[in-house]
């Protein structure tokens, strides 16, 4: 048991509103026990459930901040191994020139070090679950594990190779491997339109229906991509993934820059149940008495990733207008190579700021952004016992430091959140139930020395077989 007390903690009412309360947390083993006023260690046991262990620590946060992990809902953590590569290309060109042919060169331990690479710097930057698609994702399951982290694996089947099959079988044996429960679970996807054929799209399709798995996939990246798909089928990107039925299950649509207004109804209608469990509407684009039901029981959520989408030159994703049609959205980094920083703070802040810039400075607000990097990235990670800090939900924890002088004034938490709010903030990350970054050390038994010296040396073979 670990008690958090002398804290604000960030809260999320029935209305979507977010706000900071007083209080203290308890948590025992990996769930939330008590969020509320304090209770003494002597009338604890009148007023809680009975522990599971006895109290093993109190932590006085001294007036600091409380908040839920964030959920980074689309990354590729290995690519820590390429940050920098292609700098200044485009995407098309930043793909088929530097990034593909760097890929082909790696090996399963490269994928291994550069995902706990990535694993450290979530968790000096407060993500406590993340979102992957990337190949040889047995070595990242081991980093996961090994770290104490929580990541959603997801496939990056691609068939440009015309390995088909191969794609489709190694898929299939990571969703029996790696089942929902664990510390690292896996979901059935593909890597994107264009780099699918036919006959994997429909393997896909196949494997989502044996599984019950919902589909994720990169989806309307560049205008380009859009005009290219359009000239080789005569469809947009979601118009020829829907017409596989890769949308009925629910998932998740990466990056979303270029959606057509045409294609919007493919995440407000094909996803099961919208409209149908609850959701109202309301000033907050759809948020109000909303049933928890509209989440489970499927839906497609676009998963925002501003910084990459902004270096690859790729645009940025209209967040506002898809709320107001009621379409569900997360955030995400994408990997360190087209963002180069993990940090689920920059891609907060940078949301809601470009969405400013694209509805004449009014853009989605905090309370939103919040939303996709906390509530709906949960949900769109498949993990809605994260969501909040609430008695009952897993004990995903960050303790932020508001006393430092970019939080200051503290006149309005939630605010300073958004768009004052860094890394460098962060005092300590729970995942779990498990401390596993604090002031600076990590706790997790991982040697990051090692990491760092065999990650350093797989960048160097990596930098001299391409030369």
């Amino acid at each position: 048991m670990i008690r958090f007390y002398n804290a604000q903690i960030l809260k999320r009412n029935q209305d979507g509103r977010y706000y900071t309360e007083s209080g203290e947390i308890v948590t025992d083993g990996a769930r939330i026990l008590h969020v509320g006023a304090p209770i003494s260690f002597s009338d604890r046991s009148s007023r809680l459930p009975a522990p599971d262990s006895q109290p093993s620590r109190d932590i006085d946060c001294h007036g600091n901040l409380l908040i839920p992990g964030f959920k980074n809902c689309h990354t590729h953590s290995a690519m820590t191994l390429l940050r920098g590569a292609g700098e200044g290309l485009p995407l098309k060109r930043w793909l088929y020139e530097r990034i593909f042919p760097l890929e082909s060169r790696m090996m399963p331990e490269d994928v291994y070090f550069a995902a706990h690479l990535a694993i450290a710097e979530y968790l000096a930057g407060g993500t406590t679950a993340a979102q992957d698609m990337y190949f040889y994702a047995d070595e990242t399951a081991r980093a996961v594990t090994e770290a104490g982290f929580r990541c959603v694996g997801v496939g990056a089947s691609a068939d440009s190779d015309g390995k088909t099959e191969e794609s489709l079988r190694r898929q299939e044996e990571l969703l029996k491997k790696y089942t929902a429960g664990g510390a690292f679970s896996f979901r059935v996807g593909f890597h994107a339109e264009y780099t699918a054929s036919d006959a994997l799209l429909k393997g896909v399709k196949i494997l989502s229906e044996r599984f019950q798995s919902p589909v994720h996939f990169h989806l309307s990246e560049t205008e380009a991509e859009v005009r290219e798909c359009l000239a080789r089928t005569g469809k947009t990107p979601p118009e020829r993934i829907a017409s596989f039925g890769l949308f009925g299950r629910g998932g998740a649509a990466y990056h979303c820059v270029h959606l057509r207004d045409g294609d919007l109804k493919y995440f407000s209608h094909e996803g099961a149940c919208i409209g149908e469990c609850g959701r109202q509407a309301s000033d907050r684009f759809g948020r109000v008495g909303e049933s928890t039901n509209d989440y489970e029981n499927g839906g497609m959520y676009i998963v925002s990733n501003p910084r990459s989408n902004l270096k690859l030159g790729s645009g940025s994703a209209p967040l506002k207008k898809y709320l107001e049609k009621g379409l569900r959205v997360a955030l995400g980094t994408d990997g360190a190579a087209s963002n180069n920083r993990l940090s689920m703070f920059d891609e907060l802040n940078t949301a809601v700021l470009l969405s400013k810039v694209n509805d004449g400075g009014i853009g989605i607000g905090a309370d939103a952004a919040l939303d996709a990097a906390f509530y709906d990235g949960a949900f769109a990670m498949g993990t809605p016992d994260a969501r909040a800090l609430e008695v009952g939900m897993r004990a995903d924890i960050v303790l932020l430091d508001i006393d430092r002088p970019n939080m200051r004034p503290q006149t309005n938490s939630v605010d300073r959140l958004v768009y004052s709010a860094s890394d460098s903030n962060v005092l300590l990350t729970m995942v779990g139930g498990r401390i596993l970054y604090e002031n600076g050390e990590y706790a997790t038994g991982v040697d990051y020395e090692r990491v760092k010296r065999e990650f350093e040396a797989r960048v160097r073979r990596l930098s001299e077989t391409e030369n």
